[in-house]
């Protein structure tokens, strides 16, 4: 009766923490889906429809986490799709479980861009959410964003995309961080320094499907950075971001051979890396008739060098040479980036040995696995 199933639903409702503390994230029972059946709107009052894509590579331990995220979102319709990417471990059996509530893709191991342009290729909404398969929505996720998406793009432009922040925790699901972006990051249109200097995690945007599709989506030829990479070729194709400031997403921070976006950090993918950044360049200075302003020189000089230093990390000595050699001919004088220290140093002695320098302090500092 539905007397009865109303007395139900107010007692979970008590028992469900609120939405400020709702970390972390407890996907609802079956048996709450049937109370809350009821509550969620008809489809003809939910606004624009969003496609939530998922990949997946061996990350059994958290998909179903990230899957029910999105399905127990409120006041959007909704798909959500789920490309697996050649899993070995139980993620079939996760995904078959639901059945016809989500839409799998299963594919040979082709990485991370690949399986995103898959499911973007089938997506049927709107609107399209970029899920990562160890990551979660916080609740009221999407309905918050799309109303956000629809309001600019009545009153600024319809090539907009609106994008949030993530809390950072990680494998056990301890809080790094409250915010990816720094505090102090104004909310509005972002700037292309910005953009290029605080990169826009993959998860964080509500992307127009159509935007994707007209740049054909995720760059398969890199083989990292490839948010960086989307986010550059949006921009240049006319596209503006719009930072709204709220929590949209958990986004879980760690290392493991089966994030879908691991990589083996060789030379020739470095060397692609590197091709994609200095696209990036061409695509800015023809935008900016070969007059880049000295912010963007100096963000992308920082890009360069961030690169060059974690390829010496990788040993990867030569393409880290050339990183940095890029990044010294944009700017003349604040191209390294670091502490004033680590500058000085730099500056004194050459990035490598200073990164050489860097690597002995750091092992001799960290504490051995009998310390922890």
């Amino acid at each position: 009766p539905a007397a009865i199933r109303c007395i139900l639903q107010s007692l979970i409702i008590i028992d469900q923490p609120s939405l400020n503390t709702h970390f972390p994230f407890r996907p609802l029972s079956k048996f709450q889906h049937f109370l809350f059946s009821g509550l969620r709107p008809q489809v003809s009052n939910l606004v624009s429809m969003i496609s939530v894509i998922i990949p997946n590579y061996n990350g059994a331990k958290f998909l179903r986490e990230a899957i029910d995220s999105a399905l127990d979102q409120q006041g959007v319709e909704l798909e959500v799709i789920v490309v697996d990417d050649g899993s070995t471990d139980d993620s079939r059996a996760i995904l078959e479980s639901y059945g016809d509530r989500i839409r799998p893709i299963f594919q040979h191991n082709q990485g991370a861009s690949a399986a995103r342009n898959a499911g973007l290729a089938i997506a049927r909404g709107e609107y399209v959410k970029f899920l990562d398969g160890d990551d979660y929505l916080l609740p009221n996720a999407l309905h918050q964003q799309v109303l956000q998406a629809i309001e600019l793009e009545q009153n600024e432009d319809k090539r907009c995309v609106v994008y949030g922040d993530a809390r950072l925790i990680d494998a056990d699901g301890l809080i790094i961080s409250h915010n990816y972006f720094p505090v102090s990051k104004c909310r509005g249109k972002s700037s292309l320094d910005e953009i290029i200097s605080q990169w826009i995690l993959t998860t964080v945007p509500l992307h127009r499907t159509d935007l994707l599709r007209e740049v054909s989506g995720f760059d398969e030829r890199m083989p990292a950075a490839q948010d960086y990479d989307l986010s550059m070729r949006l921009y240049f194709a006319g596209v503006r971001f719009f930072y709204v400031g709220e929590l949209c997403l958990v986004y879980r921070h760690h290392q493991s051979l089966s994030r879908i976006s691991t990589m083996h950090h060789s030379a020739p993918s470095f060397s692609r890396r590197y091709a994609g950044y200095k696209r990036h360049l061409s695509l800015a200075s023809d935008h900016f008739n070969r007059r880049l302003p000295s912010a963007v020189k100096t963000a992308f000089a920082h890009v360069f060098w961030e690169a060059g230093r974690f390829a010496l990390r990788c040993d990867q000595v030569v393409i880290g040479k050339r990183y940095f050699s890029t990044a010294a001919s944009l700017v003349s004088y604040n191209y390294i980036s670091g502490g004033r220290g680590y500058r000085l140093i730099c500056r004194l002695l050459g990035p490598v040995f200073t990164e050489t320098l860097s690597a002995t302090v750091r092992r001799i500092t960290r504490p051995s696995n009998s310390d922890v």
